[in-house]
């Protein structure tokens, strides 16, 4: 063979050589896009990950479950660091039977941060907080998070709709004038009559005994602020109350406070000018039934009735009995008790999140 013969055929091989190692690499290359998916890549490109998990709610809670499984759904999210490009395996675990949790997916990378929890329980599972501990694993490195789950026990914060009765020193007389603006005449405080309460309770973290928690579900005791509504005293919102409720349900709750509820009584000087009106002309006779005494006293109904015009044995005069205004508000307080039916706005409208 001669020298340019063999040098010829050397460069077809070597050239054949090259063009077969293209091809065998590029056939790898696609075979491997093809068999990706967001979290095919391997356990961490680190010998330490740098990732967190994070919940989106802290609290979640469902309704006591009767015949048929409640649900309840949040999401876990990957917080990777900027060296970590691996996946994160993801369990929970509750630690009591009746309560399963499952995740649509069940492992987390940078192409897919997020998956979605969601709690069964069962229809035998006790009202109660149930601690959730949700289990991120990267290689040997862990990461816990967690949440509570409430089950029959409500959110933490209530609208609260009710009714009490007012409870103040004897002796305090609402006034208001009749319709023809003429007379003063006594109202209702609430003591015989219900109060309206329209307000909000807030759960507290305390009072959480076996006995009663079996029945009426963990933490039954909540703080309440509440308006109170009385259509037949002098104002229809009719101050405030505050206090502690008990949930004896669901939607039944019993409540007790202290209340401070507007009086409107006479003013220092209509009182003082009435009573000297009085003492003037004792022989009138729409005057005869009233006690000067008992008017300076401010005593329980002691104006009742009485005209704020000064008054002749034939009619009225057309002459004010006092030239400012009769009636002035003073604040009084008092004990309230009554029944609320509580309304769980769960994570403030959240939907069963918080």
């Amino acid at each position: 063979m001669s020298r340019q013969t063999h040098l010829l055929l050397s460069t077809v091989f070597l050239a054949s050589t090259f063009l077969n190692g293209l091809v065998v690499t590029a056939s790898s290359e696609t075979s491997d896009s093809q068999a990706s998916t967001p979290c095919s890549a391997s356990s961490s490109s680190s010998a330490t990950p740098s990732f967190d998990i994070s919940i989106a709610n802290s609290s979640v809670y469902v309704p006591t479950p009767k015949s048929a499984p409640a649900s309840v759904s949040t999401s876990v999210a990957l917080k990777a660091g900027k060296d970590f490009e691996g996946k994160v395996s993801l369990s929970a675990s509750v630690g009591i039977p009746g309560i399963t949790a499952t995740f649509d997916t069940p492992e987390v990378c940078r192409g897919n941060l997020l998956s979605k929890l969601t709690l069964v329980v069962g229809a035998d599972v006790p009202a109660g907080e149930y601690t959730v501990v949700v289990q991120g694993v990267a290689n040997s490195v862990i990461k816990n998070a967690q949440l509570t789950l409430g089950v029959g026990t409500g959110g933490q914060f209530d609208l609260v709709l009710g009714v009490g009765s007012l409870i103040i020193k004897g002796g305090v007389t609402d006034y208001q004038l009749n319709d023809q603006a003429t007379t003063l005449k006594s109202s209702n405080l609430g003591r015989a009559t219900p109060q309206l309460l329209t307000g909000a309770a807030f759960r507290l973290p305390f009072g959480d005994f076996k006995s009663w928690t079996n029945r009426f579900g963990a933490h039954p005791w909540y703080a309440f602020l509440s308006l109170k509504f009385s259509p037949q005293s002098s104002q229809t919102l009719n101050g405030y109350a505050l206090g502690g409720s008990f949930k004896l349900a669901p939607a039944f709750s019993i409540l007790a406070g202290y209340s401070l509820t507007p009086i409107q009584e006479p003013s220092p000087g209509f009182r003082a000018a009435a009573a000297q009106v009085v003492q003037l002309n004792p022989n009138v006779p729409v005057y005869q039934r009233f006690n000067p005494a008992a008017m300076l006293a401010n005593a329980e109904n002691a104006f009742d009735g009485f005209p704020l015009d000064v008054q002749s044995a034939t009619g009225p005069t057309g002459t004010r009995v006092f030239a400012g205004d009769p009636t002035v508000v003073h604040y009084h307080g008092g004990f309230i008790i009554g029944v609320a039916i509580p309304i769980s706005l769960k994570a403030g409208l959240g939907g069963g999140q918080k």
